[in-house]
């Protein structure tokens, strides 16, 4: 109408939410350096290494923000019991930073997946049986297919194993978080599921020089397929780059510890954890 006062309207999205197909392209991590979001999450495990394969055995969960300081200083933050306002860790409500390493990151993963952090190769696929290790993200990367993959668009559930050791657990920090050096402590804001489809460490020549050896269905035309890291990942030398796919994921209960609150799938990555009612 001439003269009306103009109206726009604008359907905005972020990069890298749940994944809701297999096809979708990964979302990568930059682990490089000492703003690389490396974590020191369990006090009696020495290295990052470690505790890439182990986990973390302390119990953490998401800050209230009903503190001050928020967190404890990093000098002070695995010694229990803790005075006030700190007194009822755990479950620790904050994470601790470390420098990171990017070869330990890298063999972190090739022992977590492979049990072989010096010479991995992804294990031979099993039709009739699953097999640690593999990537089973895509319906192509596997004679399986389907059985044990993510879901294809309408075609079959989401098919993860919870034992999978691909699917891991992230913590999540303010938006701010990890733009200083040296170790420091950050409220944890929420954990989110997260399924590794790739890593590897960046060559002179922009490639990667080390890489998760499980490249079945690479050759597969779907962006989501195979170890293929994101199209616009751009790697530096000395680097360490892991990529997937964040998941709405249920937790079994014996693992973490349930509350109240009603999960909501396919809207949140923090995952759910499952138990019995009457």
């Amino acid at each position: 109408v001439a003269g009306a006062a103009g109206c726009f309207y604008i359907d905005m999205g972020l990069k890298g939410a749940i994944a809701q197909d297999q096809d979708e392209p990964p979302v990568v991590f930059n682990l490089k350096g000492s703003q690389s979001a490396v974590l020191d999450c369990d006090p009696i495990i020495s290295n990052v290494k470690s505790e890439i394969v182990d986990g973390c055995s302390p119990f953490y969960a998401v800050n209230g923000f009903n503190t001050t300081p928020e967190c404890p200083p990093t000098n002070q933050f695995w010694t229990v019991p803790k005075a006030a306002p700190f007194d009822d860790w755990p479950p620790y409500r904050c994470v601790l930073t470390q420098t990171g390493n990017p070869r330990q990151i890298l063999d972190g993963f090739m022992e977590r997946l492979f049990n072989d952090s010096s010479n991995p190769v992804c294990p031979a696929d099993n039709a009739l049986a699953y097999v640690k290790g593999r990537n089973y993200w895509h319906d192509a990367n596997n004679a399986s297919g389907s059985t044990y993959a993510f879901a294809d668009l309408l075609a079959h559930p989401n098919n993860l194993r919870d034992d999978d050791p691909r699917l891991v657990s992230l913590f999540m920090t303010a938006y701010n978080s990890f733009t200083g050096t040296g170790n420091e402590t950050f409220p944890v804001v929420n954990f989110g599921s997260f399924y590794v489809t790739g890593f590897g460490t960046g060559s002179p020549g922009g490639g990667l020089s080390i890489e998760d050896p499980c490249t079945g269905g690479s050759s597969d035309p779907s962006l989501g397929a195979g170890n293929k890291p994101p199209p616009s990942i751009v790697t530096e030398p000395g680097g360490a780059y892991v990529w997937g796919h964040f998941v709405n994921n249920v937790v079994p209960s014996p693992n973490s510890s349930p509350s109240d609150e009603l999960c909501a799938p396919a809207t949140s990555f923090q995952p759910c954890v499952a138990v019995l009612v009457q």
